[in-house]
């Protein structure tokens, strides 16, 4: 809908029965640029006048019919997993609502029969009278509200009018507008035909005798299957039946927004950011246009979702494994032919209008991140810490709008070199054996051209070490504080504490890993001692450190909500995080502590004396470690059970960059986690600098009460203002 214009992030039409309001409830729903809310609105009540003037069409009703009952038949399969508390959930609101409440496998009988029943003149009935409100609009019924919520200044300091009367205008002019029914569309059952097939299938055989198996040993202790294929991608599979006919994919090219530079013409600043966004808003691959593909993807319940981080660029798809009823290949199939077309040089067409709606939708999350008073405060600290480095800082409109077609799409294509991804499949494999999964992975990922190795290829996946982020360390005489305040008329404020830390997978930002540097301070402080020291076997498990700062992260958590909350009573929300990277070298700490106005130096000050004190007085205790290995170990074998757990944890065992991530760590996270000791993190603790930190009180309020009421004390500091917009 208006798709050649940039006019909506978000837009939903919606249809429930609301036990709150005692009736069925309509609703069409939008997110859209401020500037243009009017074009927005017109566009969406014009498609919505369209669906209740034409309907939809025989082919759509057997689409949509078959969509709904796979969605059905996937509940049916998982009825004994469901939890008692969404069934409970399911049946108080079918007694609410005086809806027959069935069982899964009842109501998917019922759903098939009533799909095989419904004809298209009683959907389009039904169609017309959901619409009704707005194709006659001004005439009974009326619609029961219009809501419009919109920000007092556009970022360019101009006001955005929006009022009830203009509304009303803009939805009157709309219901006059000339509508012409959507012309009939062809939805490929198959985006591959079968010569294409038949093709890369001679095209994988060519580079069998290439294929080597990864740690086949180590795999099969959870259960999986790795491989690195001819054309230098990896692929890991894991069949998994808890999450019944639903599969998952997970596509990872190393790198990310690590590989943006300035004054680079192949990546510069904002391409991977952009790129990224570009292939999220688009999705055209030759012959089949984007509408075609989204339609295809619609039908078969495949979700994609593109997500760039500092460190990687991931693309996750959640489908139903099973063929359709009207026929065509198997949901897995299907994933993965979309996965060729997305990683197979020039398959993937990248598109100008794709393009400036990604434009739009980083400018629009750079600017709300900015006039938020928590997003404000945290971009300000990623600075400080990382030297101002754009790459670790939201993209802003100004390095979006100097990032053209041709440098994303170059980007892109670098990054995607099949050497530089790894591909994890997890799932039910309805009608696939495991053996038969691996086979469809090695066709479609397989078969991808294999770029040439040159300089302007991208391959970051084998280089070990990874590349350090450039951890900012406070000097003494720099100010340690700075503050920042948001007009608005709800008075809170949020305090930051952001210290140098080891990565997720133990490493630091100098390359030395964090068991070495452990082993170093036992080996200096028994210099002169006669007594041997014993290096734990443990702490040269891959995972050791992995599990060790995820206790640790634990404990603090708790001692903070010990201390600062119910000691002090300073606060209701206090955390402590670790950064997320595993493959970039380093990373920092965060604590956040929420509290009013007046508490919030308060609030800042105790938390760093809880850092303090778990260094110093008053360290990790046994009782503090044992509540937090319970919470760490059974979070962990609970979520085991999930597809996208699975993926989470397979993801970069098979790249040389990451060598603390294999098999081995996923198998023995619980034994390892049970064999942590209270001295293993009090040594570990050192490694935290909380000494040389930056910190920061963020308010907002008509004025600054956190403030200092006289700045040219010894502890005055920097002031930022931004007016909330």
């Amino acid at each position: 809908m208006a798709r050649n214009e940039p006019l909506f992030s978000f837009v939903e039409f919606n249809y429930l029965d609301s036990p709150r309001e005692a009736c069925a409830v309509c609703s069409l729903d939008m997110t859209a640029d401020a500037g243009r809310w009017q074009d927005a609105v017109t566009a969406a009540l014009a498609e919505t006048r369209r669906l209740g003037e034409f309907g939809i069409t025989q082919s759509e009703l057997e689409r949509f019919g078959t969509a709904l009952v796979t969605d059905s038949e996937q509940l049916a399969a998982m009825g004994d997993q469901l939890a008692h508390s969404d069934q409970v959930t399911h049946l108080m609101e079918a007694i609410a609502c005086g809806h027959t409440w069935m069982d899964p496998a009842t109501a998917h009988a019922a759903t098939v029969t009533a799909v095989d029943a419904i004809t298209l003149d009683e959907v389009n009935t039904v169609a017309r009278d959901l619409c009704d409100h707005v194709l006659n609009f001004g005439h009974e019924p009326l619609p029961s509200a219009m809501v419009a919520c919109a920000p007092k200044y556009m970022p360019d300091g101009s006001i955005v009018e929006i009022d009830s009367e203009t509304l009303l205008q803009v939805a009157e002019r709309a219901s006059s507008m000339e509508i012409l029914p959507e012309p009939e569309m062809t939805v490929p059952t198959t985006l591959l035909t079968q010569s294409e097939v038949t093709e890369l299938k001679q095209k994988s055989l060519e580079l069998k005798d290439k294929t080597i198996d990864i740690e086949p040993e180590e795999a099969k202790r959870v259960g999986a299957f790795a491989k690195k294929l001819g054309n230098g991608a990896r692929i890991v599979v894991k069949p998994l039946s808890h999450e019944a006919q639903r599969g998952a994919i997970r596509i990872t090219a190393a790198g990310g927004r690590s590989l943006e530079h300035k004054g680079s013409s192949q990546i510069p600043p904002g391409s991977i950011a952009l790129g990224c966004r570009t292939l999220q808003e688009g999705g055209a691959f030759e012959p089949w246009t984007r509408e075609q593909v989204e339609l295809f993807c619609v039908d078969r319940l495949i979700m994609v979702e593109v997500i760039c981080v500092d460190e990687a660029i991931h693309i996750d798809f959640q489908f139903p494994t099973p063929a359709p009823r009207n026929g065509g290949c198997t949901g897995l199939e299907a994933a993965l032919q979309i996965a060729h077309k997305i990683l197979q040089p020039g398959a993937f067409v990248w598109e100008t209008d794709a393009l400036n709606r990604g434009r739009v939708v980083l400018s629009q999350q750079h600017e709300t991140t900015m006039r938020s008073m928590e997003g404000a405060a945290q971009e300000m600290l990623t600075s400080r810490i990382s030297g101002n480095d754009f790459r670790f800082l939201s993209c802003s409109a100004a390095i979006a709008d100097a990032v053209t077609l041709d440098n994303i799409k170059e980007a892109m294509t670098a990054i995607f070199t099949p050497s530089n991804v790894e591909v994890v499949i997890v799932g039910d494999f309805v009608g696939t054996t495991p053996t038969e999964a691996v086979e469809l992975a090695e066709l479609y990922i397989g078969s991808v051209d294999a770029q040439p190795i040159s300089q302007n290829s991208v391959v970051v996946a084998d280089k070990n070490p990874a590349e350090s982020i450039p951890i900012q360390i406070r000097a003494d005489d720099e100010e340690e504080l700075k503050r920042m305040h948001v007009e608005d008329s709800d008075p809170r404020a949020v305090a930051y504490i952001v210290g140098a830390a080891p990565n997720r997978a133990g490493f630091l930002a100098d390359g030395s890993a964090l068991v070495d540097a452990v082993v170093g301070n036992v080996l200096k402080k028994n210099t002169n001692s006669k007594v041997s020291v014993n290096i734990p076997a443990r702490w040269r498990h891959p995972v050791f450190a992995t599990a060790a700062l995820a206790l640790l992260q634990e404990v603090i958590n708790r001692r903070l909500f010990s201390v600062v909350r119910e000691r002090r009573q300073l606060t209701y929300d206090a955390n402590f995080q670790l950064s997320d990277n595993e493959r970039l070298l380093g990373g920092w700490f965060l604590v956040t502590v929420t509290a009013s106005p007046a508490n919030a130096d308060a609030a800042l000050q105790a938390c760093k004396d809880t850092l303090a004190a778990l260094r110093g007085q008053h360290p990790p205790s046994r009782d503090n470690l044992d509540s937090a290995r319970r919470v760490v170990v059974n979070r962990h074998l609970a979520e085991l059970t999930s597809n996208k757990y699975w993926c989470d944890q397979l993801t970069g065992t098979t790249f040389e960059s990451m060598p603390s991530k294999t098999f081995a760590s996923i198998a023995d996270f619980a034994a390892i986690a049970e064999q942590v000791t209270v001295n293993d993190l009090t040594a570990i603790l050192n490694f935290l600098d909380n000494d040389r930190v930056f910190t920061c009180v963020a308010t907002s309020g008509s004025s600054d009460a956190a403030a200092p009421t006289d700045l040219n004390d010894a502890h005055a500091c920097s002031h930022v203002s931004l007016r909330r917009r």
